[in-house]
This record gives structure tokens, sequence and C-alpha cells, in this order.
């Protein structure tokens, strides 16, 4: 399934800059630490195109803006899974994290023995846990091909998932990758995370210093969206959940929300002001409510229409909270 969605994936490359809707990114440095008696997600078993899985992530987590509760390897990538969507079955609902567009395999393969483990662990207490996905001492599929041993390349990555606040990070390991014209066909280092369906975020230009967009079908750049080199060891991409540019940033206040998560009623409560309207604003800043009601410390909103994702509510004082609808 990977070989068709990261076509895809290109193909969006190939399509005027959107602007940054779901996520902040950010790029940092930190040493990379493999991971240690994690949880082995190949059992052992020698990969290249295979699928293992499914996983449970064992904390609520959205990916832009919509719930997504197990992952899944499939091929060479880790992908999320929404609530409810069957991979065998469901054309979309799917969130694939490609920290590079290197198509992998087990670095020993044709020995048949395993030496490229892939595994996943969770650290941290609860509310503060971080899922960390890992493959390990890697090899490109087909390495022959380009005039390399089968384990010439090595590369190492991790996908970690925060609980706390819904970040992705990408952590790239010891690699050495260099020779991105030949191993890529000049497309050059794609890194993305999405819904090949939907939406896209890319991250592009300069390694050290890159840029980032998120793109559909309708925003179609007029050049690929690639990185000039493979992310050095330590690298780390940050994508955090943004505030919608219709919200004011959330301020410090007496509003409080119940229950969060909301199934089918949230309730507004202020310890001071009274309320007297509401709106509710999806993660791209799109109105999905807005009412006006009696003047109160409370209020009682129904959200059992809205679609599970994440979203933000205003009153008219002009504070801003977010909430999930489950």
């Amino acid at each position: 399934m990977k070989k068709i969605t990261l076509a895809l994936f290109m193909a969006l490359s190939s399509l005027a800059v959107s602007a940054q809707d779901y996520y902040n990114f950010t790029k940092l440095n930190q040493p990379y630490t493999e991971l240690q008696d994690a949880i082995s997600v190949n059992n052992g078993e020698i990969w290249m195109f295979d699928t293992f899985g499914e996983f449970s992530i064992p904390f609520p987590f959205t990916v832009m803006g919509n719930p997504v509760d197990r992952f899944l390897f499939d091929d060479d990538a880790f992908i999320l899974m929404g609530t409810g969507v069957d991979y065998d079955i469901d054309g979309e609902g799917f969130y694939y994290m490609y920290p590079s567009n290197i198509y992998m395999q087990d670095r020993t393969y044709s020995s048949e023995v395993s030496s490229s483990p892939i595994s996943y662990k969770v650290e941290g207490t609860t509310g503060n846990r971080i899922l960390k996905l890992e493959v390990k001492n890697a090899t490109l599929e087909f390495a022959e091909d380009y005039g390399y041993a089968e384990d010439y390349f090595y590369l190492s990555y991790q996908v970690w998932l925060y609980e706390a606040n819904n970040v992705i990070e990408f952590h790239y390991g010891t690699n050495n990758i260099t020779d991105i014209d030949n191993i890529t066909d000049g497309e050059g280092i794609i890194v993305a995370l999405g819904d090949d369906y939907n939406t896209v975020g890319f991250v592009y230009g300069d390694t050290e210093s890159p840029d980032y967009g998120e793109y559909t079908e309708a925003t179609f750049p007029d050049e690929g969206l690639s990185l000039n080199s493979y992310p050095a060891n330590g690298t780390v991409y940050r994508f955090m959940h943004g505030t919608p540019a219709a919200i004011n940033s959330v301020k410090a206040n007496t509003l409080s929300l119940y229950p969060n998560p909301a199934s089918s009623v949230l309730t507004i409560k202020s310890a001071d002001a009274m309320i007297s309207q509401y709106s509710i604003f999806d993660v791209t800043g799109k109105v999905v409510l807005q009412n006006k009601v009696t003047a109160a410390q409370s209020t009682s909103i129904n959200v059992a229409n809205l679609s599970p994702g994440v979203y933000f509510v205003k009153t008219d004082n002009g504070t801003a909270l977010k909430f999930v609808k489950n």
C-alpha cells in the first residue's frame, strides 16, 4: 500500500504554496538515543514489503484534528489509524509518517536473519506519556541497483507522539545517506506526514533551516517540495498543533470546559464574567457552531453532531479554549 501512497505524496509535491493550517513546525537538535527494552514490531522477522501490526496507541491522540487509536508498520513507514478505520477496507483515515522517502528494507535481508529491528516503547507517566516508534539500522531497498552492496547503507529514525499536547516529532539517528540524486532518482529527500487523500504536510528546502507547508489536491505548488540533503544525526523535526488564525491566543482565564473530551454535551463555565454568546471553530479556523445565550456564568452546548477532532470554543470576552470531540 505504501508505494501507491508515496507516489501520491510525491504527486502532491509537484502540485502555490498553501498557508499552514494544522501544525506549527520547528527544527531542533537533540542527541539521538536508541530505544532500550522496547517492544518488537517485526519480532525478529526480516522485512522489505511487509506489514506488521496493528498496535494500540495507549492514550487519546489526534493527527490534523482527527483522532487516531492504532498504528502499524507497512513496508517502510509507520501509519496511524483513525478510530474505527479498517486498514484492509477503507481508502482513507490513515496518517502516514514519512521521515523520508527512502525506500527501506532489513539490512541483512538476503541472509534471512534480521539486523534491522522495528520496535516501540511508551515512556513517562499518565498525562505526559510519549509513544516512541523506531526503525533501527535499516538499509535501502535494492541498493545493488544503485551500485552498492545490500548492507552498505544504514539509517535509524524514531517517530514520537506526545500525550500531553498531540505533538509529533521525527528524530533522526546515524546514517550514511549522501548520494541523494542517485538513490532517489532525482526526486530529493521528501519528508511528509498526513492523509494523502486530504491534507499532507511537507518539510522542504535547506535541511538545517527548512520550511514547512500543508497542501491538498487544490493547492499544488509549481515545483517539488524536497530537502537538499538527508537530516543529520540528532536532527528533530517537530509538528505542534497551532491555534487557528481566526482565534486569538488562549489567555489565562477563569473559564473552564467539561467534560473534555466531550461526546454529546459540552459545558462552559466562568468563575466571574457572564457568558452571552459563543463560537466553536475547527482547527482550520472555520466556525462550525455559533449561538447567543441567556447571560449566565455557565452554558451547555450540544456537540453531538460535530465530527470527532480538535475544536476551539471562543466566548464573547475573547477567551478561547480547546476541547476534543470524541
